[in-house]
């Protein structure tokens, strides 16, 4: 009797199926690096730099979180509906340019108001591009959506990891304004990498997943009111909801609790930033495969790990540098955990046949945690003058949520199991 071994000793149904789909996974994780990272994550890194030419507090300039998020709830909902409408492709390729127009909007800005109206823009682009990617890939993956969507989200990894460099490479440090040509010199690699990607190479064959659904379990068509009247629908939310405020805070509190707080350069944190998207990239796929084989169990697990790294940030003051790495490492794994829940989240419960609506209503409330996560962490800060109270309430708030996600009975994938397990019984068969 054979055994059938798949791709890097993988499953042979996932390996099959990450073998033919290839080249959609390619080009998410392209996207991902550049259309959603660049936007997402450039101006964090020069949130200092607005502190010093402008003389804005840390709640104002925290406060373009919250503009773009706040618009990227109401924007997460609308894309949802229209991706499962007019497909994902065209809507991918819109929010790709906005967030290259946004980033090249760095050039001019002039005060608050359009700092946060770039914020609005930065919004959609960042809100509508990772709707756009995990819409893809859990619709053209059926038994690998949680690899494949580890190995897309990588690229948010390696986004991270290079754009604290390419600030330090167009942002000479003590140069004032440089952060100006510097964002807009970042915008280049979405107008000349993600989107002709998106135009040109990827096809409408490569999409026929996305139209054609197979069906693995009774899959009704839902409509929002339907989808609000669901008690399990709530449970999610709330969940993603409390994950998205305590995982953001601390992405957009970083910077200040270690360059401003505990005096790190620009480079040390640099490196940091490395760190924490080095383990954030290795881990995204085993944390997706986790997902996969554990389901809503995987997710608490996450969770419950996200709120013990929150706890662990209140010794950082008095810790080495070798702590402190530490520290971004494990965040950089708690991180990657959060990516994933939300689109794995309404697989797993809902199936395939509303994936642009519920990806779209999850993102849209995982975008409100985003927007007032860090924004009052940061008021905690400028209101007492530490960050401690906030690490531990940030903290518990990540357990509570990894208990409200053991509540949730995740049907689609359990009936997937009992298709998958028929699947190997029949590629078992064949090969005897």
């Amino acid at each position: 009797m054979a055994k059938n071994k798949g791709l890097l000793n993988l499953d042979p149904v996932i390996a099959q199926e990450l073998k033919e789909k290839w080249i959609v996974l390619f080009i998410a994780l392209a996207v991902a690096i550049t259309a959603f990272s660049l936007p997402a994550f450039a101006p964090t890194n020069i949130y200092d730099m607005l502190e010093r030419d402008f003389g804005w507090s840390r709640t104002e300039i925290t406060f373009l979180i919250t503009a773009k998020y706040a618009t990227g709830a109401v924007v997460a909902i609308v894309i949802g509906a229209l991706i499962d409408k007019i497909g994902v492709r065209a809507i991918l390729i819109f929010v790709s340019a906005v967030g290259a127009a946004a980033m090249s909007a760095f050039l001019v800005i002039p005060d608050l108001v359009m700092y946060y109206g770039v914020g609005v823009l930065l919004g959609v682009a960042a809100t509508g591009t990772i709707v756009c990617l995990k819409v893809l890939i859990t619709r053209s993956f059926t038994y690998a959506a949680g690899l494949a969507m580890g190995i897309t989200l990588m690229g948010t990894s390696i986004g991270q990891l290079l754009v604290p460099y390419l600030v330090v490479i167009f942002i000479p440090e003590g140069e004032p304004f440089a952060w100006r040509t510097g964002m807009f010199n970042m915008s280049l690699g979405i107008w000349f990498i993600a989107l002709p990607l998106l135009i040109f190479a990827l096809q409408d064959k490569h999409l026929q997943d996305n139209k054609q659904l197979e069906r693995v379990a009774d899959e009704p068509t839902l409509s929002h009111m339907q989808l609000f009247k669901e008690g399990r629908f709530w449970l999610v939310a709330l969940a993603v909801f409390l994950a998205g405020f305590v995982d953001q805070a601390f992405i957009q509190n970083a910077r200040f609790i270690l360059v401003s707080d505990l005096g790190i350069d620009g480079l040390m944190f640099a490196h940091l930033v490395a760190f924490y998207a080095i383990a954030g990239m290795i881990s995204r796929p085993l944390l997706g495969l986790l997902i996969d084989l554990l389901s809503t169990r995987g997710v608490a697990m996450v969770y419950t790990f996200v709120g013990a790294v929150s706890l662990l940030a209140l010794p950082l003051a008095a810790s080495a540098p070798l702590v402190i790495y530490l520290w971004m490492s494990l965040r950089g794994i708690a991180h990657s955990g959060v990516m994933l829940d939300s689109a794995l989240l309404a697989k797993h419960c809902y199936g395939r046949q509303n994936l642009g609506l519920l990806i779209g209503v999850l993102t849209g409330v995982i975008n409100i945690g985003f927007a007032t996560g860090p924004v009052i962490m940061a008021w905690m800060y400028d209101t007492m003058g530490t960050y401690a109270l906030a690490f531990v309430i940030y903290g518990i708030l990540s357990f509570v949520a990894a208990g409200i996600i053991l509540l949730v009975k995740p049907t689609y994938w359990l009936a997937a199991q009992e298709a998958k397990v028929a699947k190997q019984g029949e590629n078992l068969r064949e090969n005897i």
